[in-house]
């Protein structure tokens, strides 16, 4: 019986299953244009190239933007004039929130002169809207405007790359910060944790697609501040649209309250309660094997018989009769062993019971229907190979 006790050891092993936590990233950022320029066409101690990575880097880790680099030739074209570029941006397919225009005066053997100017440009769209667009002067009158509304650097010397790092980061730090928080875009992210334990569901947060869910938590940064509305949509579900109220720098839990479809659920459901009856059948059984054993019977062998000699122990088949014995005929003929068959019944039944509650609710359960049919299949071999009769000696 020790196989037995094998198989049944095997059903009795827990099946584990550990909650997930999944990371996604919303980054819905904003486009922020950026044009450098050096007027007078010398080469520089920092590159445009080497500017506009480190401009990139400051926009990234401190605001909700991603920098968006012009033409530099934006800015021969415009002349330098802001009333031309901004004209130019408002047009754009992808229209930005901010402008920053760097010129960098180079001459040969001199530092870089550097100078920042950061435009509001829905601002300054509403600046030109709101103009008269009559007289010789009304271009002048609204640059001079633009000018004034916009937040502008001094002119520093810049001898290379690692002085240019520090410039633009006194920019952002001490003259860009202060605009930039008061609009609500500095370091202006909030994170969203989604509790539910179903896994898969599509996420979109404000049309924007964010990924699927796992089944526990699932985290998505780098969301906006402000009301989000947010919608899980799945085959096994009904479409669900609720509204979070995402706040700055902190994390907001939500726990929606999804309703699942027929199918996945009802199957699982139904493999909890067809594993309960299977297990029960096969206890059943097991009873009935143990209880019509009979350790009473003696068996002879006589020599010359036409039909062989054996001894041995093996599992009573569902053709076994104790009562046979009496008539010198075999009581164990062959057939379906009757114990293995029991609580192969009851490790397949136990497996697909307990297995599908560690699954999700709108899944079939898939793994615990598996391992079931594993369980029940391997504890009935290994008996049926442990149950050969060896040949016995003639007297």
């Amino acid at each position: 019986m020790r196989y037995a006790s094998l198989a049944l050891l095997l059903v009795l092993t827990p099946l584990a299953a550990r909650a997930e936590e999944r990371v996604l990233r919303l980054g819905d950022r904003l486009p922020f244009a950026l044009v450098v320029g050096t007027p007078t066409g010398e080469s520089a101690q920092a590159r445009s190239s080497d500017i506009i990575r480190l401009v990139s880097e400051e926009v990234r880790a401190h605001t909700v933007f991603n920098a968006d680099p012009l033409e530099p030739t934006l800015l021969a074209e415009c002349k330098g004039r802001l009333l031309c570029l901004v004209q130019k941006v408002v047009t754009a397919e992808r229209r930005p929130r901010y402008l920053l225009v760097i010129s960098n005066v180079t001459r040969q053997g001199e530092s870089d002169r550097m100078t920042g100017q950061l435009i509001d440009v829905d601002r300054a769209s509403d600046i030109v809207k709101r103009s008269s667009h009559e007289g010789e002067d009304w271009e002048a009158e609204v640059e001079a405007s633009l000018n004034d509304n916009s937040t502008s650097t001094g002119r520093t010397n810049v001898s290379g790359v690692a002085e240019a790092e520090r410039v633009i980061k006194e920019w952002f730090g001490q003259r860009f910060q202060p605009v930039l928080e008061e609009a609500g875009y500095w370091e202006a992210w909030g994170e969203l944790v989604i509790e539910t334990s179903l896994e898969g569901l599509e996420i979109t947060i404000d049309g924007a697609p964010v990924g699927a869910t796992a089944a526990g938590d699932t985290r998505v940064q780098e969301i906006r501040a402000g009301s989000r509305t947010i919608t899980f949509q799945s085959p096994a579900i009904e479409r669900f649209d609720g509204t979070v109220d995402i706040q700055r720098g902190t994390t907001v839990r939500f726990h929606p309250d999804i309703s699942t479809l027929s199918g996945g659920g009802s199957i699982r459901t139904a493999v909890i309660i067809g594993g309960a009856v299977t297990a029960a059948v096969g206890v059943a059984i097991s009873a009935i094997a143990i209880g019509r054993h009979s350790g009473g019977i003696q068996t002879y062998c006589f020599q010359g018989s036409t039909l062989g000699c054996s001894a041995g122990s093996g599992f009573e088949s569902t053709a076994y009769s104790p009562s046979r014995a009496d008539r010198l005929e075999p009581v164990n003929p062959s057939g379906l062993l009757l114990l293995p068959l029991g609580y192969s019944l009851v490790g397949a039944g136990a497996a697909w019971s307990f297995g599908s509650f560690f699954s999700s609710e709108q899944d079939i359960p898939w793994l615990a229907l598996a391992v079931g049919a594993g369980v029940g299949v391997a504890a009935y071999a290994v008996s049926a190979a442990a149950s050969v009769h060896a040949p016995g000696a003639s007297p």
